[in-house]
């Protein structure tokens, strides 16, 4: 953020809201595993909720990328971004899908 003088404030600002947010995530992931009751992932609302927290991360640090033009974490961002998203489809398919 250096390059568009962009006040150390801010800065601060937003480093603390994205490790709130990490563990605000963090706080689900924990969640829906002590949630679990063996019930097929698919009927599992808390993984749902703490997979759509953290998607919703990754795809603002994507877009801050492009804000702040920090382009080289920006793939890295993607890559984790798609790979939660991914997960999320495969936890969300019906169990008869899963078995194939």
């Amino acid at each position: 953020m250096d390059p568009l003088d962009t006040p150390r404030a801010l800065q601060a600002f937003l480093f603390a809201g994205a490790i709130t947010w990490e563990a605000l995530a963090a706080g689900l992931f924990w969640w829906a595993v002590a949630a679990y009751r063996g019930r097929p992932l698919s009927q599992e609302r808390a993984v749902l909720c703490a997979c759509t927290v953290n998607l919703a991360l990754w795809a603002t640090f994507q877009v801050l990328d492009e804000v702040f033009m920090a382009y080289q974490p920006e793939g890295v961002h993607r890559a984790i971004f798609l790979s939660q998203l991914v997960t999320l489809l495969v936890l969300r398919l019906p169990p008869e899908a899963n078995r194939s």
